[in-house]
This record gives structure tokens, C-alpha cells and sequence, in this order.
């Protein structure tokens, strides 16, 4: 790396010793200038660039996915359509688990318009958690891990319960940060959120009674201005649920991908409710510090407290989580086709019941005849 040119004035009397103090300063980032007429140019040494935190990291992880991921079309699966949004996921699965496991699921995409509302009303809605239950229906709890994360990492920590809606499979709980970045100017916003390294969230709070551990190693909403009014809104998720009875994150994703298309018309319906309200452009009800980059001054260049312990390293959290086209494909295994079968079976069984009701209420009309 070159050297940095930096000027100091120092006084016509000054002596190396001056000379030495002074640049002992500039490498301690102090630059009070010693009175007199002399300056000279020295080459300090450059100083550690500050670390990226994780607000910076977040949202930078899921532009590259829902521009150069999403953008290979080959990588995906056919999407699904209702109401004017779409949704589809991955051909390939990727590693997404808790701490020390191995699972992979495969990552959805999608994206939706919003009428009648601004991209700063979508934001608005999903960025205040305070509120979410009271019109999210697929979560049940939502409450914010108090920490110094905010100063540090510029992040917000939370916790989410999502109840399953099936009788003796528990609710699932998830330890997430939550980034966010706006440009008022652009109208352009990003909700990010990682349930990666999330031990000091789960430290700090402590797991809800009768839930099962969740990830969404990288969730991700871009929200940006609709031509001809309205918001645009692309979103990634990476959620591992743990699905029971065996069956494949694919197989739930197959036959629930209904459900994401019901939580995005709710989700437009709350930001026309936002929209009503007539907030400005640039009224958002997050604090400062999540929405604007700190002094490089103020932000340190050691390693992330939050992910100090892990193995893998501050910079190559995402490293081997994308999906491949190339990648050989992967067999389901034993018991997800005897899962597959088993629902298939149920479907089947399903739909036969039905007929023969049909059947046996038309059969006394036809006798009366």
C-alpha cells in the first residue's frame, strides 16, 4: 500500500524530536497543528480501515442475491403467480442451520407491486416490529433483544415466535438481526434481516418455552419507487423451519407458497393504511443511528464482537451459500419420498371422500326423477 501524504506545520525552531511527536500523532489519528510558518510532508502509516458492522454487511449480501442470484434464472425453479406477485425458489439447496449443524434448504425470491402507497410506507410497516402482531397473523410474538448492538453493529436484535397452525408441531422461535438502510433522496429502503451467529441475542433473552429453534439466514426486502406511483418491492428469504414428519423444506415450500402470497396482499393493505396517515418523505420511526453511517473515526477496525467466536470469520459469513447451477443434484432421500408419498397419499384420500359425498347426496335426487 503506498504511503500517505500528510502535512504538518511545525515551528521554524522545531527539532526532529518536534518532527517525531508529530508524527506519532498522526498515526494516533491526532491532528492538532503545532503554530509556526515550516510545513513539511511526511508518509505516515495508513491507518486500519474501519470493519464493516453488520449493517453494512447485511444489506450488501442481500443486493448481491436479489440482483446477481435472482438475475440467473437458470438457478431457479418456475414461479408461482397470484394477485399480481410471484414468488419462486432455488433449484439448488444451501447451508442454512443453527449453530453446528448441517442442513440446507433452498432460497426463495419474489416481488410485488404496491398501489397506493410510497416506498417509505412499505419500509415504515416493516420496520416497526412494535406493531407487526397487530397485523401479521403468521406471527404470534415479537420483541426487541436489548443489547449494545445498535452502537456497535448499527443493528437491531429481535425475537419472533411464528406458530405452525398444526396440531402438536410447536411454534417456531427465531433469534434475528435486523438491519435497515434508507435513501430519502432515491426513495430507496432495505429491510434486512440474519439469524446468523445469533448466540448473543439467544445469551441475552433466553429461548420461549414449547418452541423449536428457526433460521432465516438471510432475509431481504428492497423496496424502491413504482413507475407511476406506488413502491416495487423484491424480497429473498433463506429460512430453514425444520419441518416435521421428515419433510423437505421444498415440499412445504411447494404446497404453501399460497400462504406468502396471502401475507404480501396484508402487507400491501398495511402500508396503504401507513400511506393514509401523511407522513413526510423522510419520517421513518427508527432512531438515527440505524438509518445513517456513523464517523469512520468512531467505528473501530478490530473484530465484530458479535461474531468473534465464530469459525468461519467476519468476512466469508455468506461465502458457501450460493447455489449452483453446475452442482450435481441431489436425490431426495428415503424418507422425504416416503413423506412425499404419505401427503400425496392424504391428498388423494381427500379429494376420493369428496367425490363420494357428491355422489351419495345426488343419488336420492335421481331416484326421485
Amino acid at each position: 500500500m503506498a504511503p500517505v501524504e500528510r502535512r504538518v506545520a511545525l515551528g521554524s525552531g522545531a527539532c526532529r524530536g518536534a518532527l517525531a511527536a508529530a508524527l506519532l500523532r498522526l498515526a494516533s489519528g491526532s491532528h492538532a497543528p503545532q503554530h509556526g510558518a515550516a510545513t513539511v510532508t511526511a508518509a505516515a502509516p495508513a491507518r486500519a480501515a474501519p470493519r464493516p458492522r453488520l449493517r453494512e454487511v447485511l444489506p450488501r449480501e442481500a443486493h448481491e442475491r436479489l440482483t446477481t442470484w435472482y438475475g440467473d434464472r437458470d438457478a431457479m425453479d418456475p414461479p408461482f403467480w397470484r394477485d399480481g406477485a410471484q414468488v419462486q425458489m432455488s433449484k439448488a439447496e444451501c447451508p442454512c442451520d443453527g449453530q453446528g449443524g448441517s442442513g440446507k434448504v433452498p432460497l426463495t425470491f419474489g416481488e410485488f407491486d404496491v398501489e397506493a402507497a410510497r416506498p417509505v410506507d412499505v419500509f415504515n410497516v416493516l420496520a416497526d416490529w412494535q406493531k407487526q402482531t397487530a397485523w401479521d397473523p403468521t406471527v404470534s410474538q415479537v420483541q426487541e433483544v436489548l443489547g449494545d448492538w445498535g452502537r456497535r453493529e448499527g443493528v437491531r436484535g429481535l425475537e419472533m415466535v411464528y406458530p405452525t397452525g398444526i396440531f402438536l408441531v410447536p411454534p417456531r422461535e427465531v433469534f434475528e438481526w435486523a438491519a435497515f438502510n434508507a435513501s430519502f433522496e432515491r426513495q430507496e429502503f432495505w429491510v434486512v434481516y440474519s439469524t446468523l451467529n445469533n448466540g448473543p441475542l439467544q445469551k441475552a433473552l433466553g429461548a420461549a418455552d414449547g418452541t423449536v429453534p428457526a433460521q432465516n439466514c438471510l432475509g431481504g426486502y428492497w423496496i424502491r419507487p413504482r413507475p407511476g406511483g406506488g413502491a416495487h418491492v423484491v424480497f429473498t428469504q433463506h429460512v430453514n423451519p425444520h419441518p416435521p414428519l421428515m419433510l423437505s423444506a421444498k415440499l412445504v415450500f411447494t404446497v404453501s407458497w399460497g400462504k406468502q402470497i396471502d401475507y404480501i396482499n396484508i402487507l400491501r393493505q398495511r402500508a396503504q393504511k401507513q400511506s393514509s396517515l401523511g407522513w413526510a418523505e423522510n419520517r421513518t420511526m427508527l432512531p438515527e443511528g440505524l438509518l445513517r453511517e456513523p464517523p469512520a473515526a468512531e467505528r473501530s477496525a478490530a473484530p465484530s464482537g458479535v461474531f468473534e467466536e465464530t469459525d468461519v470469520g467476519f468476512f466469508r459469513l455468506f461465502a458457501d451459500a450460493r447455489p449452483s447451477v453446475a452442482s450435481p443434484s441431489r436425490r431426495p432421500s428415503v424418507a422425504a419420498c416416503a413423506a412425499t408419498a404419505a401427503l400425496c397419499a392424504a391428498v388423494l384420500a381427500t379429494a376420493a371422500a369428496s367425490v363420494a359425498a357428491v355422489c351419495r347426496r345426488r343419488r336420492p335426487a335421481r331416484a326421485a326423477a
